[in-house]
């Protein structure tokens, strides 16, 4: 995992042209410790990791990127990506992983304020569907 941080660092810092004093100044870590770091030579501390976060503009999540489990048919809530935005009324969002090999799609749909003026959106497909209301 740290090298992978690290990697992440060393990218980010890169693509926004800073040099290793840049970052070296704007977090108070030594430019051997970062230059460590950047290797996965060395573990960091996670509020070494936040200044250097801080120092890249990015949140400290930007390094722990949730990697989605193909092979489960859940999906958490965390991994839940939009699918579609129709017209600016309905975001739908799929509650699977196995989107391809499902005879039953689960998926939500929020209903933006205001939208139930207009139509809901006509799904059209083979089969039956289950609507259920939260609020």
């Amino acid at each position: 995992m740290q090298s992978s941080i690290g990697e992440g660092i060393k990218s980010l810092r890169l693509s926004k042209k800073m040099t290793l004093k840049d970052l070296s100044e704007q977090t108070d870590l030594s430019i051997g410790f970062l230059s460590q770091v950047e290797r996965g030579l060395t573990a960091l501390a996670i509020t070494s990791l936040e200044r250097i976060a801080h120092a890249l503009e990015v949140d400290l999540s930007y390094f722990f990127p949730i990697r989605k489990q193909k092979d489960s048919v859940v999906m958490r809530s965390y991994e839940q990506e939009v699918f579609q935005v129709e017209n600016g009324q309905y975001i739908h969002y799929h509650l699977t992983n196995s989107v391809d090999t499902m005879d039953m799609l689960p998926k939500q749909v929020d209903i933006m304020p205001m939208s139930l003026e207009h139509h809901p959106p006509e799904d059209q497909h083979e089969g039956e569907e289950f609507v259920y209301v939260l609020e």
